[in-house]
């Protein structure tokens, strides 16, 4: 992951890719281009993209199909999609808008005023509090309403994975260093969830050092336990050697221990509802 909003565009215009990887890239985004839907699906929900563009026609299932899947998915539905095509029937622009695209943009179209909505799409979303924007990871009023959805509901539990003392790496380290422990945390609750998960699976931000996981009780403490075993003994090299040696940082006269990550499970309706972040 990086620090960069992450643009996906699918589509079989090699042509088209490579300009839109040359324009957005000049403009700061990280692009990556693929021709395949199924392809598209499987990169969404490994690395989380700040927003994708979509053709309809692609060599293995059309754009309608993809972008369904994708607001079918937790993981992805938050994600802003965006279809740009040579299909300018209106029957097509109500397919895609009905499925939950954000815009719809037919070919050809001006270079500059396709960025222009880009940027906007992206910067709503962040403004809307919906998505983290390091880590592309649903937050705010989506990680309060899927909480909420899961609080009747016997088969799912929430779990809370929490970065104890995570305060005083960004004090001595700085907000970059922390973002990092942010990405590479972000990147093994995701793997844990597809080892030991299912689709189904929710995972999202409350704060930048508490992230939530939704998932079936049968697997949910398997999932949290994974990350946690991954992440703690390989805490430290994280930190300077001096302070990795000592086991601790020193902050205002204080010695902080290493950062470590926790993890508790609410699985009752009433632990799941004393959760709920405030709106």
């Amino acid at each position: 992951m990086n620090r960069l909003p992450r643009a996906l565009i699918v589509g079989n215009d090699e042509d088209l890719i490579d300009l839109l990887r040359s324009y957005l890239g000049e403009r700061g985004f990280v692009v990556e281009g693929l021709r395949s839907g199924e392809e598209a699906i499987q990169y969404a929900l490994s690395f989380l993209p700040h927003v994708i563009l979509l053709d309809v026609t692609l060599p293995d299932i059309d754009g309608f199909e993809v972008c369904s899947r994708l607001r079918r998915q937790p993981r992805t539905a938050h994600i802003p999609v965006i279809f740009l095509t040579n299909r300018a029937r209106r029957s097509d622009k109500l397919a895609g808008l009905s499925l939950g695209a954000d815009d719809y943009i037919t070919k050809p179209f001006d270079l500059h005023e396709l960025y222009l909505r880009i940027r906007n799409t992206v910067d709503h979303v962040t403004r809307e509090n919906t998505t983290d924007p390091l880590t592309g990871l649903p937050t705010g009023t989506m990680v309060r309403d899927r909480i909420t959805a899961a609080i009747p509901d016997a088969e799912r539990a929430v779990m809370r994975l929490a970065l104890q003392h995570a305060w005083a790496f960004r004090d001595v380290y700085g907000p970059l260093a922390f973002a990092d422990i942010r990405v590479y945390l972000t990147r093994l609750m995701m793997n844990a969830v597809d080892f030991a998960g299912s689709p189904d699976d929710f995972i999202g931000v409350i704060d930048p050092d508490v992230f939530v996981v939704i998932a079936s009780p049968a697997h949910i403490h398997t999932v949290g336990q994974d990350v946690v075993d991954t992440f703690n003994p390989t805490a430290g090299k994280h930190y300077a050697e001096f302070d990795r040696y000592h086991g601790y940082l020193e902050v205002d006269g204080m010695h902080v221990p290493i950062m470590q990550l926790v993890y508790e499970v609410f699985s009752t309706e009433a632990e799941k509802a004393r959760f709920l972040p405030p709106a």
